[in-house]
């Protein structure tokens, strides 16, 4: 029990820096335990060592951590020779892996339709990139250039990567449909696995049965424990054989987090002997203490924070399992570990996936006894033999009969519920009343669990609220895409951003995965009331298969003689599946919100066959506040909008064709008089805008300027006098 106290003292170091309300409420459980129990002065003062120990080491690693990334912002530019390693993945012409730099390792992205993946792998070469992101302390390097003619082979290769890199070439060569995937529930290592079958799989909620957990080791133990004790080997010989091949597997998964603390806790378990007595929860709060006060980058780690947070509760909940049929206690399990990780969801990905209890229950029975035993196998039998065609044979069966099993919960994938970025006591009140639950559900005190359940629903509608009516261009690059949230939770989003130019290579849709979604969570937007996109240029409609794939879109606005007739059927295909219904512009003269109206102003040329001419134009009015939305209206169209209406004075402009001179002409400047312009424009945008002429007229008429290319992600308060908000997010690479 001591040990737990220690662990927990340890961790409430660590959220002080962070959290403080949680390190309150973590060390006031602390010390009552610590006066009920009635223990030695010593242990408190051990307690409040780990305390300070924790608040150490943390101020430490964020130090160090945050001059490495002061050190790379500075230095971004990589001219020098780099060591490419073993795990490098090639998806058509996009190669992806890691290489080392100055004994750090870094995440790349490279694009070439010559160069192989194979032929960077354990090779030394001078390479020209820029540092582009960093995400979790993980710094990722587009690369510009590679000298490959001048690459020398790295002899120094570890013993484990030639092994992998052995068997990862026997598996690609075989009849195997789905190597990578064998590989993955092996090493945790998804790199090679299809982008979209990972989207897929995270949107249900069963991506943690690819990353190398608790079960994984356990079907380990499980398989050698069995295959040994027929042949009546000493227990003490099985044990040590166990441990050598758990040590070695945690090689094989590169000290994956989430990996390490189930060998680790699998480990104690054998090595302590059995008149030692010590709880499950023990040891874990022992391997807890030993991992963070190792290297307390592992506190940051997302899978670390999973594996550990569920594995207590379930800990915790143990004798719930007691005397219960198996069935039960998988429902049991399933059930916890939801809301145990709920917590985390929340903070890390605005995200409460209620798909997770349902798919769980089908799937983590079907990984545990099938899937990841037969992958073993595989494994295993590819040291022996070169092709396994029958058991290949039932490998690709069974993967096939799982990805049958995830198309229906894959139809639901945008009904997703997302949480809005929450306050320290909003989370802590969230901690608490899932904590409850988790209790609630342990007593079989089903009455209260359900009260919990709709005390929690009450919690997260009222604090998913918006505070106020907001305006927010979107950091998408070269392209447009604008968010019009009201106080009353209406959402209107105009034009969804993508690539510029179509190209051969499969679009990865980087720009709504990495900031349009990311943005729409933090909101607490789980629908899209209103999309309306402008006209059919990729760059301002490109993210919307994506789009209506993860987030719920009601209603789509168009014009629809901008568009073939191809494209249409294509459309009304689309959002057919989808259940979105289209609207043309020209059939509806405005949108009717609760506080807000946004009208359609028709200025459309459709003698021009430039698309940009049609762009649709709105008019955005809430409360005194005029905003008008331009798309890509050329200055025709500026012309045409004059001469049909009076326009008022305008607060906000979206200006349009994102700074170009064949928009914003000085006249319609003059007349409209816009108090904020907002440019919605790529960092390094080959176009070179938005162009200076442009900005040059706004600045004479005084015009207060935000460009997302400078400013990132810009959002207007609509209730507060125009306040505006910045948040400097990367912008998508602009070729």
């Amino acid at each position: 029990m001591l040990v737990v106290l220690y662990a927990l003292s340890f961790l409430s170091g660590i959220l002080w820096v962070h959290l403080k309300l949680f390190s309150i409420l973590i060390f006031a459980i602390i010390l009552i335990i610590v006066y009920r129990k009635s223990i030695p002065l010593y242990h408190y003062l051990l307690i409040l060592s780990f305390f300070f120990l924790a608040l150490f080491q943390v101020h430490h690693t964020l130090k160090t951590n945050h001059f490495i990334l002061q050190n790379l912002k500075v230095h971004s530019n990589i001219n020098s020779k780099v060591t490419f390693q073993n795990d490098i993945k090639q998806f058509n012409q996009i190669i992806k892996g890691q290489f080392q730099y100055k004994h750090n390792n870094y995440h790349f992205t490279f694009k070439s339709p010559q160069l192989k993946a194979k032929d960077l792998k354990n090779r030394e070469c001078k390479i020209n990139g820029n540092i582009t992101n960093s995400i979790h302390n993980e710094v990722y390097v587009y690369i510009d250039q590679i000298d490959n003619k001048h690459c020398t082979k790295v002899n120094h290769i570890s013993f484990i990567d030639k092994h992998l890199n052995y068997i990862q070439n026997k598996l690609y060569h075989s009849s195997l449909k789905y190597p990578e995937r064998v590989l993955a529930l092996i090493t945790g290592d998804t790199s090679a696995i299809d982008t979209d079958y990972l989207d897929k799989v995270k949107a249900i909620g069963i991506y943690h049965l690819l990353a190398v957990s608790g079960s994984h080791v356990a079907t380990i133990i499980f398989i050698i424990q069995y295959s040994l004790v027929r042949f009546n080997i000493p227990k003490l010989f099985i044990r040590v054989f166990i441990i050598m091949i758990l040590i070695l597997f945690i090689f094989y998964t590169n000290f994956a987090p989430s990996a390490l603390r189930a060998v680790l806790t699998a480990i104690t378990f054998f090595i302590i002997p059995k008149t030692f007595k010590i709880s499950s929860i023990s040891v874990l709060s022992l391997v807890f203490l030993f991992m963070t006060i190792w290297n307390m980058n592992f506190a940051y780690d997302i899978g670390f924070q999973f594996s550990f947070i569920i594995s207590f509760f379930i800990l915790f909940s143990k004798p719930l399992f007691n005397n219960q049929s198996i069935i039960k206690n998988y429902i049991y399990i399933t059930i916890i570990a939801q809301f145990s990780s709920m917590i985390i969801s929340i903070y890390h990905f605005n995200q409460f996936q209620w798909i997770g209890f349902i798919s769980n229950v089908i799937f983590v029975p079907l990984y545990s006894f099938i899937i990841f035993p037969l992958s073993i196998v595989l494994f295993t039998f590819y040291h022996f033999f070169s092709d396994l065609r029958c058991i290949n044979m039932v490998a690709n069966q069974l993967f096939e009969l799982h990805d049958r099993i995830m198309q229906p919960f894959i139809l639901f994938r945008n009904y997703q519920i997302n949480i809005a970025d929450q306050s320290n006591l909003s989370l802590l009140y969230c901690f608490i009343l899932l904590t409850l639950l988790t209790i609630f559900i342990c007593y079989k005190n089903y009455r209260a669990f359900l009260i919990i359940i709709i005390l929690f629903i009450i919690f997260i509608k009222l604090t998913n609220q918006p505070l106020a009516t907001t305006f927010t261009a979107l950091n998408v690059g070269q392209g447009d895409s604008f968010l019009f949230q009201t106080k009353n939770n209406e959402t209107v989003m105009v034009d969804t951003g993508g690539k510029v130019v179509q190209t051969k290579i499969k679009d990865n849709h980087n720009i709504a995965k990495y900031h349009i979604i990311p943005t729409l969570k933090s909101r607490g937007i789980s629908k899209i009331d209103h999309l309306i996109l402008t006209h059919p240029h990729n760059d301002h409609i490109g993210e919307f298969p994506y789009l209506a794939q993860n987030i719920r879109i009601k209603n789509l606005y168009l014009y629809i003689k901008s568009y073939s007739v191809d494209q249409i059927k294509t459309i009304h295909t689309f959002c057919s599946i989808y259940h979105i219904k289209v609207i043309d512009v020209l059939e509806t003269n405005n949108i009717q919100l609760k506080e807000a109206k946004i009208s359609f102003l028709n200025a459309f040329i459709d003698s021009n066959e430039d698309k940009n001419a049609q762009s649709i134009i709105s008019l955005i009015e809430y409360k005194n506040y005029k905003l008008l939305l331009m798309g890509d209206a050329i200055e025709e169209n500026e012309n045409l909008l004059l001469k049909k209406y009076h326009l008022p004075l305008i607060d906000v402009l979206k200006v349009g064709h994102h700074g170009s001179k064949t928009s914003s002409s000085k006249h319609f400047l003059e007349i409209i008089q816009p108090k904020i312009s907002m440019i919605s424009s790529g960092k390094n945008n080959t176009f070179h805008l938005p162009n200076n002429e442009t900005i040059d007229k706004l600045e004479k008429i005084n015009s207060h300027i935000y460009n997302t290319q400078t400013d990132g992600e810009i959002t207007l308060n609509l209730d507060n006098q125009l306040i505006c908000l910045l948040y400097t997010s990367p912008s998508p690479r602009d070729s």
